[in-house]
């Protein structure tokens, strides 16, 4: 009997099945990142901002103006964050018809603790990875892990009230 459960052991394991491991199972890496510039003729075809970046939105109260610009230079937590949310996007992306966790784990590592465009700082998928082994679960394991930008320095700070 103990071979019998060895060699099944075997067969699951050569199928590329994880259980034992508590590792998400394979998938397509994220594709390429998306640049951030706008293209040139949207940029030429938006307002400006009182600052001179493209308007996206403007909203006026009791005498305050509100302006929403886009700024493809900013760097703060907020963007550094979204660097990594929006790979983990392109992971959803490139698995559409199936699990998208043993994508995550092939997304870029940013080169500084901080973060960085088009990449995760290593906490992120290290939280990722473990929150991935606790719940089994792709999208809970995102939502527990880099989702709540406790990965990114200074990002908790930067979205409190």
């Amino acid at each position: 009997m103990p071979m019998r459960i060895a060699l099944v052991a075997t067969a699951l394991l050569a199928a590329g099945c994880h259980l034992f491991s508590g590792d998400p199972p394979p998938a397509n890496a994220p594709g390429a990142p998306v640049s951030k510039e706008l293209p040139p003729e949207l940029a030429a075809a938006l307002p400006k901002t009182t600052a001179g970046l493209p308007k996206l939105h403007e909203a006026r109260a009791e005498g305050f103006t509100l302006q929403l610009g886009y700024d493809a230079n900013l760097d703060d937590p907020i963007t550094r964050w979204a660097g990594c949310m929006g790979r983990v996007v392109d992971c959803v992306r490139a698995n559409p018809n199936g699990p998208f966790g043993g994508c995550v784990p092939q997304i870029s590592v940013c080169p500084s603790d901080e973060g960085g465009d088009d990449c995760c700082p290593k906490a992120c998928l290290d939280e990722f990875k473990e929150a991935y082994r606790r719940t089994q679960n792709d999208r809970r394991a995102v939502e527990e892990s880099i989702l709540t930008g406790r990965c990114i320095p200074g990002f908790a700070e930067q979205v409190q009230p």
